[in-house]
């Protein structure tokens, strides 16, 4: 995946638990491992999931960047991981990480949203 800023949209009508976004398999300028920076995660609720959860990981299994509730229609959920400080370029995941996300319950409709750097 090429160095840059990305914006992705999917729809989740299933539970999942899946990459967002796939793991980086090259290298930067530097000759270190790409690694993806999260800047802003949102998930919007359309229909309602009977005893539905999500969770954003770092990886399969990883560590949760951020959960919520898909129980109740009409909810929109967003993080801001990025400031404007230089030294603080968002959430950096482990390098060679997928952004994985982890949904439960019985389906209904949610809308997820990712901002995220490769670099």
């Amino acid at each position: 995946m090429a160095q840059g800023l990305y914006s992705k949209t999917v729809s989740i009508a299933a539970a999942t638990d899946t990459a967002l976004i796939a793991a980086p398999t090259t290298t930067n300028f530097a000759g270190k491992p790409e690694r993806i920076y999260v800047l802003y995660l949102r998930y919007g609720v359309g229909t309602a999931w009977t005893g539905g959860r999500i969770r954003f990981e770092d990886g399969a299994g990883g560590s949760v960047i951020m959960r919520g509730a898909t129980a109740t229609v009409d909810v929109d959920v967003e993080r801001y991981f990025a400031t404007m400080r230089k030294d603080y370029p968002g959430y950096a995941l482990t390098e060679g990480n997928a952004l994985n996300v982890n949904t439960a319950g019985t389906p209904g409709a949610l809308e997820v949203t990712v901002i995220y750097e490769i670099k």
